[in-house]
């Protein structure tokens, strides 16, 4: 017989999700801090990049550089390039978290 594991094993889904989570708040507090952006725009954009990389989830990854690309070159217009990059971190660690998630199941 095994021996029971002492503390709370985690299972994948749920590291995917502490990484997202540490990822998003080092995101937030960057933007906030460092870049000096407003709090409830980073706060915004945050969610809004986690809200579009569930939806797109199940598409093809083309469609997902289509979409880094069109942030990209909006953030260049905007003048807004650190904040837009770190927009587009968020977007990928969702991806990337969603992706360990649904090959858990």
């Amino acid at each position: 017989m095994e021996k029971a594991k002492k503390g709370f094993p985690l299972n994948r889904t749920q590291i995917a999700l502490i990484c997202f989570v540490v990822v998003y708040i080092a995101v937030v507090l960057v933007n906030i801090l460092a870049i000096k952006t407003p709090f409830v725009a980073v706060i915004v954009f945050a969610v809004l990049e986690a809200v579009l990389a569930t939806l797109l989830k199940k598409t093809p990854i083309y469609v997902h550089a289509g979409v880094l690309i069109a942030q990209i070159i909006a953030g260049i217009i905007a003048g807004h390039v650190v904040f837009v990059i770190l927009s587009c971190v968020v977007y990928v660690a969702a991806l990337v978290a969603l992706s360990f998630m649904q090959s858990e199941d």
